[in-house]
C-alpha cells in the first residue's frame, strides 16, 4: 500500500498549539498527533517551521515564550516528521508559479517545495495554493 504524502501548512500547526482558537485547536491538535504518535507521516518545510515560531512566539493572543517555542522546535526536530528545507532552484520555480498563479511569494516557495518533493496534498487554509496544477488542499476546518 502507497501511503498518500502530505504536507501540513504554518496554520494547521499554529491552531493546533494556540488553545485561544477554541474552534480549530482541537481539530488541528487532532490532526498533528497523527504524526506524533507514529500513525501518519507528514511533511514540513524549514519555512512551515519559521513561520510557526513567528507567529506562536509574537502573533497569537497568548504567544508562548522563546523557550518553549525552541523546545517545540527541537521535538520537530527529533520526531518522525519529515522536514524539507529548499535551495535556489526551489527559489527560481517559485517565481515561475508566481508569476503564472498569483500566489504570495511565500506560498509559491512552499508549493514549489512539495513538488520538488513529489507531495501533491497540503493540510492548510490557504486554498489558493491548491491554484497549482499537482497541488491538492485539504482544508480540515470546512
Amino acid at each position: 500500500m502507497i501511503e498518500t504524502k502530505r504536507f501540513i501548512d504554518a496554520n494547521v500547526l499554529v491552531y493546533a498549539f494556540d488553545k485561544d482558537e477554541a474552534r480549530k485547536h482541537p481539530i488541528a491538535r487532532k490532526l498533528i498527533e497523527r504524526a506524533w504518535n507514529g500513525e501518519e507521516n507528514f511533511f514540513i518545510s524549514n519555512q512551515v517551521l519559521a513561520e510557526f515560531i513567528k507567529v506562536i512566539t509574537q502573533k497569537i493572543r497568548t504567544p508562548y515564550s522563546y523557550e518553549l517555542a525552541e523546545n517545540i522546535l527541537n521535538d520537530f526536530l527529533i520526531s518522525s516528521w519529515i522536514i524539507f528545507d529548499y535551495s535556489i532552484k526551489t527559489i527560481v520555480l517559485a517565481l515561475q508559479i508566481t508569476k503564472k498563479y498569483k500566489l504570495s511569494h511565500w506560498d509559491s516557495i512552499l508549493a514549489a517545495t512539495m513538488l520538488e518533493n513529489n507531495i501533491h496534498e497540503i493540510y492548510t487554509e490557504d486554498e489558493a495554493i491548491g491554484n497549482v496544477p499537482g497541488i491538492k488542499v485539504i482544508n480540515p476546518f470546512k
